[in-house]
């Protein structure tokens, strides 16, 4: 596993590396407001001081602390596929829903996945998490975001 994890950091730190690096060379401040560039500059070096975390725990691990690596199987298998073809469909779904409705939808579908128990908690954090995800970026930052074919944003 150490070996893995320094192999995955070098090649993480020159992919986050590469990222930060052009996202640097996009604006930082449009019109008294984060430019296109600032959120995948601070992303970038935010996942970058993750990989540095993690490389450094896995040099200073004995490599005798080392366990084989277990791969997922089962319901844990299923999770993963299901995460990935729920985030596929909610990127399809949000040029024809719109924001809210496919961000709403995803969450809902996402909790339920996880493992939430009850559909009225699962429902409510689904569309807060959309209208307050809707209100940070369309309200507050002033983006422009999907509407589909809905009138709904």
């Amino acid at each position: 596993m150490k070996r893995a994890d320094i192999i995955s950091g070098a090649i993480l730190t020159g992919l986050f590396g590469f990222l930060a690096y052009q996202s640097s060379r996009l604006d930082m401040v449009y019109r008294n407001s984060p430019g296109a560039g600032f959120f995948p500059l601070c992303l970038s070096l935010l996942a970058l001081l993750a990989v540095a975390v993690i490389l450094a725990g896995s040099l200073r691990r004995p490599a005798a602390a080392d366990r084989p690596v277990r791969w997922p199987r089962g319901v844990g298998l299923r999770r993963i596929a299901g995460a990935l073809g729920g985030f596929l469909v909610y990127a399809w779904l949000t040029t024809l829903l719109g924001f809210i409705l496919s961000t709403a939808a995803y969450m809902l579908f996402t909790a339920r996945m996880l493992g939430a128990r009850r559909w009225p908690a699962a429902t409510a954090v689904s569309v807060l998490t959309a209208l307050g995800l809707f209100l940070l970026f369309r309200v507050w930052l002033k983006m422009e975001l999907p509407t589909g074919r809905l009138p709904i944003p």
